[in-house]
């Protein structure tokens, strides 16, 4: 489900800025001219700025969540009319094109209800397959992964309500209660992320075409699926175990399968190696990268529920799911 957005654009106009305590106007020029340089409003969780950058040019920047602005919170299902509804609605109240503007952030979330509580899932996830680095929070409620333009975040919904005072009356239809939120964020270069040309992503691209919202979506589950999930009591269970996820978390390490093997060959070039040994080296590579250890019944419940959503066949509402 589509959630917090970042939008850019230009106008030469302001469009509908309402004249009440939500707007803010500042003198940002340095010469202390008091000609108005920017204008900030909110509308509902929507945070809008408009900077002068020519005497009748206006940059201006969105930073919200859709999901939220459209239905006050993000707990329940949000799906692609959702988001054309949203967008629509934002661009009739604000009275902007938003079609022209440029997505320069996006993020994509489900919350997914589930048995145990979030930290014992959490505690699970320990590398990732695409060179992640991993920060852990609050003993393990939530973790996140994160490289150059994209970030995984495994957090407590349950917990962040507690902290979110206009709907803290929802965390009493949640008590005693598990919900963990995943999340994928994209920061940069977002249509290169989504297999796609690397150039701007517009708000007219996800609106006139599902395909945008298919691929984020698609993203969401391939990269939950590169992280390597293993439970501790599973690992310690023989030296087998232990050893096979080892291999393991040093080929995720040096970045990933395809990686090593292209080290293999920078090595076997200098080393002077037949193919026949590169070829018994990268068998065996591709044959640990495989296989996975067993897993317990929560990995395995997590996993079915992420696939679940990704084909559709479930639409998470942990307001009623449980």
């Amino acid at each position: 489900m589509i959630d917090t957005i970042i939008i850019n654009l230009y106008s030469n106009t302001l469009g509908k800025i309402p004249l009440n305590g939500n707007c803010v106007i500042e003198n940002t020029d340095k010469s202390n001219n008091p000609k108005v340089r920017v204008v900030k409003w909110s509308i509902r969780n929507m945070a809008i700025t408009y900077t002068k950058v020519e005497p009748h040019l206006f940059k201006i920047k969105l930073v919200g969540s859709l999901h939220k602005y459209l239905k006050e919170d993000n707990l329940c299902y949000f799906n692609y009319k959702d988001l054309k509804k949203a967008l629509q609605l934002l661009s009739e109240e604000t009275g902007l094109a938003l079609d022209t503007g440029v997505i320069k952030r996006i993020d994509f979330g489900a919350n997914i209800p589930v048995s145990k509580p979030v930290r014992l899932f959490n505690f699970m996830l320990k590398t990732s397959s695409s060179s992640y680095k991993k920060d852990t929070y609050n003993n393990c409620d939530t973790v996140t992964f994160r490289k150059d333009h994209i970030a995984l975040s495994f957090y407590n919904k349950v917990r962040e309500l507690d902290k979110a005072t206009k709907i803290r009356y929802r965390r009493s239809l949640l008590k005693n209660k598990y919900v963990i939120r995943y999340e994928l964020k994209l920061f940069k270069r977002l249509r290169k992320s989504l297999g796609l040309s690397d150039t701007d992503l517009l708000v007219s691209d996800l609106i006139e075409s599902k395909d945008i919202y298919k691929r984020i979506l698609k993203l969401w589950h391939n990269e939950y699926n590169s992280i390597v999930k293993v439970s501790e009591k599973l690992i310690f269970r023989s030296s087998t175990h232990f050893r096979e996820f080892l291999e393991l978390s040093g080929i995720r390490a040096l970045g990933g399968l395809d990686k090593v093997i292209e080290m293999l060959g920078i090595w076997s070039q200098k080393q002077n190696h037949t193919s026949q040994t590169k070829y018994r080296i990268k068998t065996k590579l591709i044959k640990i990268s495989k296989h996975n250890l067993k897993t317990d019944h929560l990995i395995l419940e997590l996993d079915k529920k992420i696939k679940n959503f990704e084909k559709g066949k479930y639409k998470f509402c942990p307001l009623s799911d449980f």
